[in-house]
């Protein structure tokens, strides 16, 4: 098999602390962790709010007459009929549990495939990376059909050669584009020691 193949990293890094707390708030923070604190903001905007006299609070203020106007329960139906509406869409779009299990062993079965052909213990799971594996596979195997094909009595028609042909060409880029990626890694290595 010819070097592994390797191309830029398709997940994003997180660099500033926005990107950290959006990341936390949208997938790694608890439910009821990130309520609480949604909770405690408003409560503390809100509270801020009353305290520097900028929100009045008494019959005379203007949010008693937004929440006894209907604006609340206007809000709140509507809210419910988005969330319902979203919740059939979702249901249509995933499909019932054994159809996203069985979508789940057809994808670990591919990679298993994957794994066997490429003759690796483990596929990686960044897209770009086991793209990069699977043209690598696909241009290893062709040029070994092409190979035998040259050294035994066996002649593929031109339609077969041609396809090879392409299958050999297509992993030719990505191996170019990761000495090229290599090379410059190599270069700011040093340049990100120093500052």
């Amino acid at each position: 098999m010819t070097p592994t193949l390797q191309t830029t990293s398709t997940v994003r890094n997180k660099e500033t602390i926005w990107e950290y707390l959006a990341d936390w708030v949208l997938f790694e923070g608890g439910r009821t962790t990130v309520a609480g604190c949604l909770v405690i903001g408003i409560v503390g905007i809100v509270g801020a709010l009353v305290f520097t006299g900028i929100f009045a609070v008494g019959p005379n203020s203007s949010a008693a007459m937004i929440f006894s106007s209907g604006l609340t329960s206007g809000v709140v139906t509507l809210v419910t009929i988005a969330l319902s509406i979203n919740q059939l869409i979702l249901s249509r779009v995933f499909g019932s549990i054994t159809q996203l299990t069985d979508r789940l062993e057809g994808a670990r079965d591919f990679r298993q495939h994957v794994e066997e052909l490429a003759g690796v213990p483990s596929t990686p799971n960044d897209p770009a990376d086991f793209l990069s594996l699977v043209a690598t596979t696909l241009g290893d195997r062709a040029s070994g059909i092409l190979a035998m094909s040259d050294s035994s009595n066996w002649n593929p028609s031109s339609e077969i050669t041609s396809a090879l042909d392409d299958l050999v060409e297509y992993g030719s880029p990505l191996h170019a584009f990761e000495i090229r990626a290599e090379n410059q890694i190599m270069l700011q290595v040093p340049l990100n020691r120093v500052g």
